[in-house]
């Protein structure tokens, strides 16, 4: 859920595990903008875990990033996120593709990007993390509301594989609503 004004914006964001038992709760604020075709954005974020209930298993995260929107068939961008209980960073580089003209009720999105870890994910290892790919399908169902399918797959880098971790896939269904 996200409150949006001019260029800020303040939301509430939940993930629950189906195969683990993790629950994660985000309140985040972010302000973004715009300079010719390039956007940008700086946000920070409180995580809880609301089963460790303690203050070390909090986090703080400041993120900023910067994408270039000038051609609707390929968007790069470029993300950084650091984590203050972590004390490092991690970076998505991204191609992003709007395959049907915005003016329509659908949209499809393919994307493709690389992660690197600096301390954030690992402390012992600093490089590749992971390389994902993936697309988006949204529909407008009404006049500001649309629902939303994704369909992702991530190859693990061998900072995951050190920490015996392996490829993932996953499925988002979203609704999102404009008032």
């Amino acid at each position: 859920m996200a409150l949006s004004k001019s260029d800020f914006e303040i939301g509430l964001w939940l993930a629950r595990g189906d195969s683990q038992d993790y629950k994660e709760i985000n309140l985040y604020a972010g302000h973004g903008f715009s300079i010719y075709s390039l956007e940008a954005y700086l946000n920070f974020t409180h995580l809880i875990f609301p089963e460790e209930a303690k203050n070390q298993d909090q986090d703080n995260e400041i993120g900023f990033g910067i994408s270039y929107s000038s051609y609707q068939w390929l968007q790069p961008s470029l993300d950084y996120i650091w984590g203050s209980e972590a004390k490092g960073g991690y970076i998505e580089l991204s191609l992003r593709s709007d395959l049907i003209a915005s003016e329509s009720r659908y949209q499809i999105t393919p994307y493709m990007l690389r992660a690197y870890d600096f301390g954030y994910v690992s402390e012992d290892h600093d490089e590749l993390n992971h390389t994902e790919v993936g697309f988006e399908v949204s529909a407008l169902v009404a006049a500001d509301t649309s629902i939303e399918l994704g369909l992702h797959h991530s190859w693990a880098g061998r900072n995951l594989k050190r920490d015996d971790l392996d490829d993932v896939s996953w499925v988002n269904i979203g609704l999102s609503a404009e008032f």
